[in-house]
């Protein structure tokens, strides 16, 4: 499968603090023309309206703990070595067709997760 590499990227901030990075990556040649809409609304929404995705489910995720490096620590504004959660995750269409792979670094010391 050939993907899209790092078509959306980006932080999720908390009170001006980046907690989240994210890389998602969408396959080709399904998305080759995802980056011509307009990516600062609802993704969910470009993909009913444009390319036909009614329903959205993910059953492959993972989660593990990683220290930041030294790019990671500055992006983040955390010291190098800071524990991470890293989590990778495959979202399927209503077909069981890759829709999008993402790889988050989410700092521990701002996030939990309830399972």
């Amino acid at each position: 499968m050939s993907l899209v590499c790092c078509i959306l990227s980006g932080y999720v901030f908390l009170d001006q603090d980046p907690i989240f990075l994210e890389n998602n990556y969408y396959p080709l040649p399904r998305f080759a023309t995802l980056g011509d809409y307009d990516l600062n609304g609802s993704l969910y929404e470009i993909f009913r309206e444009h390319f036909g995705i009614t329903s959205l489910d993910s059953d492959d995720t993972t989660l593990s703990v990683v220290t930041a490096d030294v790019e990671t620590a500055k992006l983040l504004q955390r010291s190098v070595g800071f524990p991470l959660f890293s989590m990778k995750t495959e979202i399927f269409d209503q077909n069981k067709k890759i829709v999008q792979y993402g790889e988050q670094l989410i700092v521990s010391d701002r996030y939990q997760f309830k399972i």
